[in-house]
């Protein structure tokens, strides 16, 4: 099973510090934030100097040739950006073709929103009604809050979407008839005594088969370096791409284990073929990802090395694993009699308890201590630990994608400090009281909140449910009460941001701001 991975197929490990990575991520930042800062210098040069000493002076109108320039420079900027972290040219347009669709409907959400408030706000009561037509207002920037609120929704729902199943199926869908110990590199003279402390331990459900150590040298005839050497090459003749076919090519050199077996265990299923059916042949039995990988199919004859000696099999059966149960597995089985006098140790599972296996671990290194003990529980448990880091890693930068959409929108807020200090001061000059303002700019804030929290909140889940379904093959279960929370937590952080940004002109009395305009 893969929680054997350590055991079948080693693992390259990473140290605690990789400075290099850290110093990539601090150059991608760097250079995202200099190309970001594009638009607003564009905006910068188009104001004319006058428009320091007088503020009804208009800044010069916007170039197309300008704009498209600068569109295009982001765009392709981002491209390169994520082209060089996903070390894929294909990924990084990927990712910049589904941040410009949620930007565009964000961004067409938002302008919703202004036309349906300019349409609807004549019947809404008197909060509601000033809301909305605020949402119109000269500079509001509600679009651009809108979409830098609805990317960090986005971020934060897929992320924790994504986690959610993840961790589920780690510690919630492990059968409970699952073995929780696995036992490797039990030599055969020592399988007598171990299972014996097996079962003075309390073990149930012991399983053992036996484990022939191999190298593939040939299929149908032909070796197995020039295969991977094809492989390699591709079927067009251009140099693989990096990551392309490894999994083929891990197949034909890695060094393969085999085992024999009279009959195969409930988990297994044979598709195509059928098992031990031709007395005069060494027949194998090959699991259909694998063989899907080796390039092989019923009939085809595979060359084995067995510690110096040639072994010729023949494909006879097509099965399918349920790795989920967690039993002893293996990608390739030989029928009884073709290797029981091949060197061999056996590897063995059972299910025990933790206070049990920790003394049979014991007693092992003790007294064999070539057996590897492997609790598959606390293998889950560490899996599962780094990916709640993981994940909180990425919940972090997700939340702070949110904060910077709550900055922008209290930015937007401050800017416009003297013309929303006038606003208050006409409303209060006309009898509104400041828990009703305070309830007009909570409609306004809100609604930005609301707008950017349906889209995000749609765009993670169709995320998250692209990664988990097609690139986890993992079962989707909607979580509503996930989204629920985001549509009443994205408002009300909306609407406290910018209240808390329009303060000072909620504090202003009408006469001094009056004096000030005459």
């Amino acid at each position: 099973p893969w929680v054997l991975l350590l055991y079948i197929r080693p693992l390259a490990l990473h140290n605690r510090g990789q400075p290099a990575a850290g110093r990539r991520g601090l150059l991608l930042g760097v250079a995202g934030a200099r190309l970001f800062r594009a638009p607003p210098l564009d905006a910068a040069r188009r104001v004319p100097p006058i428009r320091v000493l007088r503020r009804d002076a208009e800044p010069l109108p916007p170039s197309r040739r300008a704009s498209l320039l600068t569109a295009a420079a982001l765009i392709g900027g981002v491209t390169t950006l994520a082209a060089v972290q996903a070390e894929s040219v294909w990924i990084g347009l990927a990712f910049t073709g589904g941040l410009l669709l949620v930007v565009g409907l964000l961004a067409s959400a938002a302008r919703g929103l202004m036309r349906l408030a300019a349409r609807g706000r004549s019947r809404a009561a008197l909060a509601l009604r000033h809301g909305l037509a605020n949402l119109t207002r000269p500079g509001a920037a509600t679009i651009g809050a809108v979409v830098a609120l609805g990317v960090g929704v986005l971020t934060v729902v897929a992320m924790a979407d994504i986690e959610g199943h993840l961790d589920g199926e780690l510690r919630r869908e492990l059968p409970r008839d699952a073995p929780t110990a696995f036992l490797v590199d039990i030599q055969p003279d020592q399988w007598s005594d171990v299972r014996a402390r097996l079962d003075a331990s309390g073990a149930i459900g012991v399983d053992s088969v036996p484990v022939v150590m191999a190298r593939l040298r040939a299929i149908d005839g032909t070796p197995v370096e020039q295969l991977q050497e094809a492989r390699e090459t591709g079927l067009r003749g251009r140099p693989a791409q990096d990551g392309e076919g490894a999994e083929a090519r891990w197949a034909l050199t890695r060094e393969q284990r085999l085992t024999y077996l009279e009959q195969l265990a409930d988990d297994n299923e044979i598709v195509r073929g059928a098992l031990w059916s031709d007395p005069a042949r060494a027949e194998v039995s090959v699991e259909e990802e694998y063989a899907e990988n080796l390039g092989i199919d019923l009939g085809s004859v595979l060359l084995f090395n067995v510690q110096g000696v040639p072994v010729e099999l023949h494909v006879t059966s097509i099965r399918s694993v349920d790795w989920r149960t967690f039993g002893i597995n293996f990608f390739i089985v030989v029928e009884p009699g073709v290797l029981d006098d091949a060197p061999q140790h056996r590897v063995a599972a059972a299910s025990i308890g933790d206070d049990a296996a920790r003394d049979l671990q014991n007693a092992l290194a003790l007294h064999h201590p070539n057996v590897t003990v492997i609790r598959v529980r606390e293998v889950l448990e560490r899996a599962a630990s780094i990916l709640d880091r993981l994940g909180l890693g990425v919940r972090v930068l997700g939340g702070l994608t949110v904060i910077a959409g709550l900055v922008i929108l209290a930015g937007a807020v401050g800017a416009g400090a003297l013309r929303r200090g006038a606003e208050v001061a006409l409303y209060k000059t006309m009898g509104a009281t400041r828990p009703q303002v305070i309830g007009m700019f909570a409609v306004e804030y809100g609604l930005i909140g609301l707008v950017a929290g349906v889209i995000g909140a749609a765009g993670g889940a169709v995320l998250a449910w692209a990664v988990v379904v097609y690139g986890m093959q993992i079962d989707w279960a909607l979580e509503p009460t996930r989204y629920a929370l985001t549509l009443v937590i994205s408002p009300a952080l909306a609407a406290l941001a910018g209240l808390a940004a329009s303060g000072q002109s909620l504090r202003r009395r009408p006469i001094a701001v009056l004096r000030g305009e005459g």
